[in-house]
């Protein structure tokens, strides 16, 4: 069946190719298909892979086309190039080259390989988001929608599964951790549109789906994360654009926090503190573990291989991790540890380098733009990168594919913004100089035609 479905995903990519060319009035609903699919995907099996290792205990396990590959692939081929920031190219460029080098002094493996697949899909997702809105500024709207329906739909899900009695509810997503790197992405963006006062029904949507959520998941880092990131949202909303009823606004959401705060801590009850003091230990022995190996391998051991090398070259033993699965079978909690264990020094400064990158393309839009819708979502976007950041410290799932791509749609949406308000603001300048040359010339036009008469 999955050569079945990878031949109609070439044929409908096709098409999809010949239906945007010949009508780009359809690109923002490609967008907000973009916006919609991470969440929907693995549900649905809306994927293949023609190398599949499930049983592989690492974050990379196999090479998966998905519908979403598909649709960004044909609007890239249906819209126009654009450059994005240079800054931004270059830390994506950091990131390969360090997979690269890791890959040459540890010889290529086949489960190396899935990590650079997944790079690759991630970099076409930054371009088609890009792309898409340099074309067409409605796809703005189009791709946010698409997220936040998507959210909606996993809060629904999450309410359900509580209702059958589960403890952490992990939506369609399978982890309740993919839940809340979900949140970022979605939350912040939404938070910010509704504090500016564009699309409230849906943004306020979002907001309530993101509390619904982190709730259900019952993740520590996830509901402190949340809460610090909303407040940070209203701090950079405010950079943005400050008025007297956003003021007022922000003292009402400032209120509701402060009210939904005790809720969201009570999630965390209901694991017991055994499980969340034994979730403690073994995270700091994976660290242990994972500095073992960054010792003995600066350049790294190869990309999607901690796992196999921390149990096979007894790390994890000399670190004291128990043989449970959630200690011995999966990555280092932590993604910086991991990606330096995996890709060397280099790997870390060129993670370090892309956020950076993301974060700081995220606020020269946010202070470049007029009050405006554009400019709310560089606010929230920018906290969005920041928030990832820092959840990535915790987990590992940071290096999951849906993760990957969905950072690949906040980088390309904060990079589209940029560049459009670079373009705005160069517009607005020429328009003026227009202006002065127009009135300097004023007096001696008039002098002149008083003089030939």
């Amino acid at each position: 069946m999955k050569w079945v479905f990878l031949a109609g995903l070439l044929i409908a990519t096709c098409a999809l190719i010949a239906i945007l060319k010949s009508d780009r009035r359809r690109l923002p609903a490609a967008a907000f298909c973009l916006g919609l699919l991470p969440f929907i995907e693995a549900r649905f099996h809306l994927l293949a892979a023609p190398m599949s290792w499930p049983a592989w205990l690492g974050q990379a396990k196999g090479i998966e086309i998905s519908l979403a590959d598909g649709l960004a692939f044909a609007i890239i081929l249906a819209t126009r190039r654009a450059a994005s920031p240079a800054i931004l190219k270059f830390a994506l460029s950091l990131v390969l080259g360090a997979y690269l080098l890791s890959t040459m002094v540890t010889g290529t493996r086949t489960e190396t390989l899935f990590v650079g697949w997944d790079l690759v899909r991630s970099i076409v997702i930054y371009q088609a988001v890009f792309r898409v809105i340099m074309t067409d500024e409605r796809a703005l709207i189009a791709l946010l929608t698409g997220m936040i329906t998507g959210l909606a739909i996993q809060a629904v899900v999450v309410i359900t599964q509580m209702a059958g009695g589960s403890i952490q509810a992990v939506g369609w997503l399978g982890h309740q951790n993919l839940l809340g790197f979900a949140c970022h992405f979605c939350v912040y963006p939404a938070l910010a549109a509704f504090l500016g006062g564009y699309y409230r029904k849906r943004t306020g949507l979002t907001v309530v789906a993101g509390l619904i959520v982190a709730f259900g998941g019952a993740s520590r880092a996830t509901i402190g994360l949340l809460l610090l990131g909303m407040f940070l949202t209203l701090i950079f909303s405010t950079w943005h654009r400050s008025t007297g009823r956003k003021t007022a606004m922000i003292g009402g959401a400032m209120v509701a926090l402060l009210l939904v705060t005790p809720v969201l801590q009570s999630a965390v009850g209901r694991r017991t503190a055994e499980q969340r003091a034994g979730s403690e230990e073994a995270r700091e022995g994976m660290k242990a573990a994972a500095r073992m190996i960054i010792s003995d391998y600066p350049l790294g051991i190869g990309a999607n291989r901690y796992v196999i090398v921390a149990n096979v070259g007894g790390y994890s033993e000399r670190a004291g991790l128990s043989w449970d699965p959630g200690s011995r079978g999966a990555p280092v909690h932590n993604s910086y540890y991991l990606v330096t264990a995996e890709m060397g020094w280099l790997g870390l400064v060129a993670l370090i380098s892309m956020l950076a990158a993301g974060f700081l393309v995220a606020v020269r839009a946010l202070r470049r733009s007029l009050p405006s819708f554009e400019g709310e979502l560089a606010a929230g976007s920018a906290v969005s990168i920041l928030m990832v950041a820092i959840h990535a410290y915790y987990e590992w799932i940071f290096f999951h594919h849906i993760v990957q791509s969905m950072l690949a749609t906040c980088l390309g949406m904060a990079s589209a913004i940029y560049v459009m308000s670079r373009r705005k603001a160069e517009g607005r300048l020429k328009r003026q100089l227009r202006a002065d040359r127009t009135t300097d010339t004023a007096p001696a036009l008039a002098f002149a035609a008083k003089s030939s008469t």
